[in-house]
């Protein structure tokens, strides 16, 4: 008799064979959180809520693009037009983040997979989509600071 494995050690045994660094921060009976490092720069989740795992990165604007953002008020309605143009294109999961005193700081990109659905493929095809998400935010960062030179 077949011993079913469950989603999380599906995960973590994909994750093992990549030769990804992970760590399993919650584990629940239906849900998990799964902190891991596609390289030591990036941080990113993999969430598994009942039936579907998000794969999560949050990406923070630099202080230069910080600076940057707040020199001008046109720069803020630009910018964010822009980045949330460019990301939709991509993937429209996303939401802007704001600090305690309501100044962006950056952007949550996520995209979920049914876990009825869920591959090794599928799961790292959603790494690479959330991955190549959080690039287009730091071109848009770079573009934001040599607008604002």
């Amino acid at each position: 008799m077949q011993q079913e494995v469950s989603i999380i050690d599906k995960i973590l045994n994909w994750l093992a064979e990549e030769e990804l660094q992970f760590n399993k921060i919650a584990d629940k009976k239906n849900d998990a959180n799964i902190a891991f490092w596609p390289n030591p720069q990036l941080k990113m989740h993999a969430i598994l809520k009942k039936d579907k795992i998000s794969v999560v990165i949050r990406v923070l604007l630099t202080d230069k693009g910080q600076k940057a953002f707040s020199s001008r008020i046109e720069n803020q309605s630009r910018f964010l037009n822009d980045l949330c143009f460019a990301l939709n294109q991509q993937i429209p999961e996303f939401c802007i983040i704001y600090s305690k005193y309501n100044e962006f700081i950056g952007a949550q990109i996520t995209k979920h997979i049914w876990t009825e659905s869920l591959t090794k493929t599928s799961f790292f095809d959603s790494v690479l989509a959330v991955i190549h998400s959080a690039s287009i935010f730091g071109i848009k960062e770079d573009q934001l600071i040599l607008n604002n030179t």
